[in-house]
């Protein structure tokens, strides 16, 4: 015992034992059971093998490690209990765990699968890889959020339970999908295609932009219109659609014109910017205003009324016509007259007002009136009563003349006079104010009165009776010839 050891061989048994009292080791072996036990005591320390099953366990009591190795099975299993963690290898099946007891967390790596599990249970994480499949997946259980990264499809998903959105990139694809829960939102882009679609389902809305494509297309669910604006070049051009309140506006920039219809209201506004024009129909008042701002005209059409209007600025023209009245105004402003004729009424009128005159007709009254301003003069033709009437303000004279009746009379203002013509009765009468003398001609009856009023006398001819009758008021005789008789007689005073 001065070694300090014992040494026992169990022939029969097939085990040895050695003891080292002094160095305070133990070491069994099992030759026939094929295993090996030693023991440290002062180290404190157990290593046990077992050579049939392929398992070594090794136990450091004091560093709180324990080691176990499956040769056969091909794996380690080490425990740290004071480092507070345990390893586990798994060689054949290639894959290794690792949990960390005090930290919180797990690693699990599959070697052969591709793939690696880590779990943090403090933070609340989860990240798993898988390098085969070509994936990343990120969980955040107390951020609320999952992350999952796609490097073989090349998309990036995250989810936010917390925050309430999805986030979709897709990098081979090229867009991005962008998913507000709460907020009621869905964001839609593509890189590639060049496009972004943004739609808010609570506020009610759609916005679709093709930055290729060259196009804005928004729509209001809730305020009833959509939206749609052509940004390229070539075209340039907005469409606004009013659902609800009812009207279309369509704007072409690059083209340039405009074109407004209004559903409710019923009408239509078209406006060519370029071209200079303005159309406007108003459909449920039955109207039509069409203008040309370079051309310098505005047409207005009331169907309702009956009414069109033609207004030429430049040339300085307006033409009226009112279908249901049967007229038509037309007035030249440059050249100085108005036209009006009255198909019901049957007349028309013309007014020279440069020239300064007016031409008046009346076809169902049958007439036809002429007013010259400048020259003084007016002329009425009555058809039906058969007459015309001449008037010469500047020249003072009268000229009426009846067709049927059969007479012409003459009234000189200025000369003095005044000439009746009786075609009918045969007579012509001639009155001289001025010179004051009246002439009577009786060309049926077949006589001749001839007075001086101023001079005095009277002279009475009878072309058929054959005599001659003079009678002086101033001298203070009278004279008779009788022609046929061929006679004589004075009469004196």
């Amino acid at each position: 015992m001065k070694g300090g050891f014992v040494l026992r061989t169990d022939v029969k048994g097939g085990s040895v034992l050695w003891s080292d009292v002094k160095g305070g080791s133990v070491l069994w072996t099992d030759v026939k059971g094929g295993s090996v036990l030693w023991t440290n005591v002062k180290g404190g320390s157990v290593l046990w093998t077992d050579v049939k099953s392929g398992f070594v366990l090794w136990t450091d009591v004091k560093g709180g490690f324990v080691l176990g190795t499956d040769v056969k099975g091909g794996f380690v299993l080490g425990t740290d209990v004071k480092g507070g963690f345990v390893l586990w290898p798994d060689v054949k099946g290639g894959s290794v765990l690792w949990t960390d007891v005090k930290g919180g967390s797990v690693l699990w790596t599959d070697v052969k699968g591709g793939f690696v599990l880590w779990t943090d249970v403090k933070s609340g994480l989860v990240l798993w890889t898988d390098v085969k499949g070509g994936f990343v997946l990120r969980t955040d259980v107390k951020g609320g959020f999952v992350l999952r990264t796609d490097v073989k499809g090349g998309f990036v998903l995250r989810t936010d339970v917390k925050g309430g959105f999805v986030l979709w990139t897709d990098v081979n694809g090229g867009f991005v999908l962008w998913t507000d829960v709460n907020g009621g939102f869905v964001l839609w882009t593509g890189v590639k295609g060049g496009f972004v679609l943004w739609t808010g389902v609570k506020g009610g809305f759609v916005l679709w932009t093709g930055v290729k494509g060259g196009f804005v297309l928004w729509t209001d669910v809730k305020g009833g219109f959509v939206l749609w604006t052509d940004t390229r070049v070539t075209v340039g051009f907005v469409l606004w659609t009013g659902v609800k309140v009812g009207f279309v506006l369509w704007t072409g920039v690059k083209v340039g014109f405009i074109l407004w219809t209004d559903v409710k209201g019923g009408s239509v506004l078209w406006s060519d910017v370029k071209g200079g024009s303005v159309l406007w129909t108003d459909v449920k008042g039955g109207s039509v205003l069409c203008t040309n701002v370079k051309g310098g005209s505005v047409l207005w059409t009331d169907v309702k009324s009956g009414f069109v209007l033609w207004t030429d600025v430049k040339g300085g023209f307006v033409l009226g016509t009112d279908v249901k009245g049967g007229f038509v105004l037309g007035t030249d402003v440059k050249g100085g007259f108005v036209l009006w004729p009255d198909v019901k009424g049957g007349s028309v009128l013309w007014t020279d007002v440069k020239g300064g005159s007016v031409l008046w007709t009346d076809v169902k009254g049958g007439f036809v009136l002429w007013t010259d301003v400048k020259s003084g003069l007016v002329l009425w033709t009555d058809v039906k009563g058969g007459f015309v009437l001449r008037t010469d303000v500047k020249g003072g004279f009268v000229l009426r003349t009846d067709v049927k009746g059969g007479f012409v009379l003459r009234t000189d203002v200025k000369g003095g006079f005044v000439l009746w013509t009786d075609v009918n009765g045969g007579f012509v009468l001639w009155t001289d104010v001025n010179g004051g003398f009246v002439l009577w001609t009786g060309v049926k009856g077949g006589f001749v009165l001839w007075t001086g009023v101023k001079g005095g006398f009277v002279l009475w001819t009878g072309v058929k009776g054959g005599f001659v009758l003079w009678t002086d008021v101033k001298g203070g005789f009278v004279l008779w010839t009788d022609v046929k008789g061929e006679g004589c007689i004075c009469f004196m005073d």
